[in-house]
């Protein structure tokens, strides 16, 4: 009888200890799961040529506390462009609420809107310049995926203008035309993001 009832109490002891490890393993594997996620996000952006948004979107992959993808927007500093970069960043913590870091790289467009550009009476022509970012910001876990995203950063454009014109134009024959100025603009602003992750 007695081994019975150490043969019943053996047995309980691994039934409750199968779900155990059983949880244990199926936590795991959600924690090194590999998934698909998106990031949108509405930025303020500061800096010497005054305040403008930005609006971004980023899909990608998420492996543990890691996130890697590709992104595109919309930017309103100074002149209208369209960055498209890559961006990478981790989670500091294991939790619903967490901080992290981010950084990204990549080309800016330029998608120049008629009332952006400078009085000019020749031709005027912009180039795609560098384009990168970097800052940190604080996640809140909303729901299972769902997540609001606070974030502060440092962020830098660069857009090339050409403006072409009339060089020499002499009273007898045609006037010659070509590059009359480049100007290099490297823009450097603060950004502040509110976005949501999903």
């Amino acid at each position: 009888m007695k081994r019975i009832a150490l043969l019943s109490v053996y047995c309980f002891g691994v039934f409750l200890h199968v779900p155990a490890q059983t949880g244990e393993k199926l936590s795991n594997r959600k924690a090194s799961h590999i998934g698909f996620q998106s990031l949108n996000q509405l930025g303020l952006l500061e800096g010497e040529k005054g305040s403008a948004f930005q609006l971004q979107t980023i899909n990608g992959i998420k492996y543990q506390s890691w996130f890697a993808g590709a992104g595109i927007g919309i930017d309103y500093y100074k002149f209208r462009t369209i960055p498209l970069f890559f961006d990478l960043r981790k989670d500091l913590q294991a939790k619903d609420r967490t901080a992290f870091i981010f950084g990204d790289i990549g080309i800016n467009f330029p998608w120049v809107k008629t009332d952006d550009q400078e009085l000019w009476l020749g031709k005027t022509e912009y180039s795609n310049g560098l384009y990168y970012e970097m800052g940190m910001g604080y996640k809140i876990t909303i729901r299972k995926n769902d997540a609001l995203l606070l974030s502060a950063g440092y962020s830098f454009k660069q857009v090339t203008e050409k403006r072409y014109g009339v060089l020499y134009c002499p009273f007898i024959g045609p006037c010659q035309q070509g590059l009359i100025e480049k100007l290099d603009y490297g823009l450097k602003r603060v950004n502040f993001k509110l976005g949501w992750s999903f």
